[in-house]
């Protein structure tokens, strides 16, 4: 099988949270993809925006596929597709942080803005180093009027993020919610988007098949496109119900296991 394009979750797979980097071995691996024409993609709940230089800057991504499919961008980081909120669900969501007191990011492709608990929520995505991106923090609240979001971050005690989540779910066309399992945060998606639905979009815009498309992810979210992916892999860290789904269940990214899933599956069928 001739893998024409191979997509990366970020956090927990690209991104190694045992060594805190993105392992050498993966670079160099997806160095010599490059070299023999596959294409690279990142597919993240975090917007560009949010990511850390190492993952904007060292993976040189051929496209980005950011807010779990709200965006894609190319190498040169120009839009190809994004899907936004719409005003009205956007002020929904900025009413409810505002009645539980919770802290809000909005989440733009090239900056972050927050909204409520500025230096708590600037700490929320820095746990894998500083994007190369800016932060704008708008303590009125009010920067969605020049441009709606892509997503939204939540950021709050367990009991109210729980509430929070509750309240959303009665707007089922509106919202899907991304709990961490850190219990107090929640990324906030529209229901009709998610990475799967980015990812044929992009496949369908370069003509390549599923059959052709390799994916590595670990969590629930990365569910949808590793089943319909031709080889979907699972990290041997990731979530158990992504690795009944999966094609394959590599080694952890500290046991180098990108490279070696890399170099056993898709370097010798291109």
């Amino acid at each position: 099988m001739k893998y024409k394009l191979i997509a990366f979750d970020v956090d927990g797979t690209l991104w190694d949270y045992h060594d805190n980097c993105i392992q050498p071995s993966t670079l160099q691996a997806i160095n010599e993809l490059k070299e023999k024409g596959v294409y690279i993609a990142l597919a993240t709940a975090r917007t560009y925006a949010e990511l850390n230089r190492p993952c904007q800057q060292d993976v040189r991504a051929d496209y980005v596929i950011g807010a779990s499919g709200h965006s894609i961008l190319d190498a040169e980081n120009r839009s190809i597709y994004t899907e936004r909120f719409t005003l009205e669900q956007t002020q929904r969501v900025l009413d409810l942080a505002r009645e539980y007191d919770a802290g809000l990011i909005l989440k733009f492709n090239n900056v972050k803005c927050i909204y409520n608990h500025m230096n708590t929520m600037r700490k929320v995505f820095g746990n894998i180093g500083i994007s190369a991106c800016p932060t704008v923090e708008c303590e009125m609240m009010d920067y969605h009027l020049k441009k709606l979001p892509i997503g939204f971050t939540i950021h709050t005690e367990h009991e109210i993020r729980e509430k929070m989540i509750k309240e959303l779910s009665l707007y089922p066309t509106d919202y899907r919610v991304e709990p961490y399992h850190n219990g107090t945060t929640a990324d906030i998606f529209l229901p009709s988007v998610n990475k799967l639905f980015a990812l044929q979009h992009l496949c369908v815009r370069l003509g390549i098949d599923a059959e052709n498309i390799m994916t590595f992810g670990d969590s629930a979210n990365d569910i949808a496109m590793t089943k319909w992916a031709g080889f979907g892999v699972a990290m041997g860290n990731g979530n158990d119900e992504l690795k009944e789904v999966a094609d394959y269940v590599c080694e952890t990214g500290w046991e180098d296991g990108i490279a070696k899933t890399i170099r056993k599956f898709a370097m010798n069928s291109n």
